[in-house]
């Protein structure tokens, strides 16, 4: 039912990190972004969705990641959707990484990470969005930040939290894209990462938190 919605609407990426042995991460979505787990990332964790067996993947805070090749719709340029399901284990090392793709203090790369507080930030070009105090938690929590070319907005559990006004650079960086760091590592779990080369809207949100919830 999930794997289903999110299919629906296109996704250019789609890591349900659901494998239960080796070190192929699959991309659902069919356009061949698989990623390779590094580190000695824990999988068969237990998975976001209710009523799914999906597992998920548990990122220990010192080494681990799923590393994504770049290709260019990868980049987010013009309008995106970033999605994914998140929990906390413990606060580990400073603004610990949810991805990163390159240095999102330039116009090249882009990152999510936590604070202290639980926000989570998205940073490209040293412009940032952010989602509100206590977003991530110990439980699981959906998150969604969109960009449609003139504001970021973050969604926690299916419920707009934020809008930001922001103007992003063109990005023309090559480096790989990282799930589970940013310019630190993050000690969580994460299921169910989806990349879209548009902003989904507040009604699809809605409708995948649902399908998922």
């Amino acid at each position: 039912m999930y794997a289903a919605t999110v299919l629906s609407d296109s996704p250019i990426a789609y890591w349900r990190l659901g494998e239960s042995s080796g070190t192929s991460a699959a991309d659902s979505s069919g356009n061949g972004h698989g990623g390779t787990y590094t580190g000695g990332v824990t999988l068969n964790a237990a998975g976001a969705l209710f009523g799914d067996p999906d597992t998920a993947a548990r990122f220990d805070g010192v080494n681990d990641s799923v590393q994504v090749s770049d290709a260019s719709e990868l980049h987010l340029n013009s309008d995106w959707t970033i999605e994914f399901w998140a929990r906390q284990l413990s606060y580990a090392n400073t603004l610990p990484g949810i991805l990163e793709k390159g240095d999102s203090t330039g116009p090249h790369g882009y990152a999510i990470w936590a604070d202290s507080s639980g926000d989570l930030w998205f940073q490209r070009h040293n412009r940032e969005a952010d989602s509100g105090n206590g977003a991530l938690t110990s439980s699981y929590r959906y998150f969604v930040v969109t960009y449609d070319g003139t504001n970021a907005r973050w969604y926690v559990d299916g419920a707009l939290r934020s809008t930001t006004p922001i103007n992003l650079p063109t990005n023309n960086g090559s480096a790989t894209l990282e799930l589970g760091r940013a310019a630190s590592y993050g000690n969580d779990e994460l299921d169910e990462v989806a990349i879209y080369d548009s902003a989904l809207s507040a009604a699809r949100v809605s409708a995948h938190y649902a399908a998922g919830s």
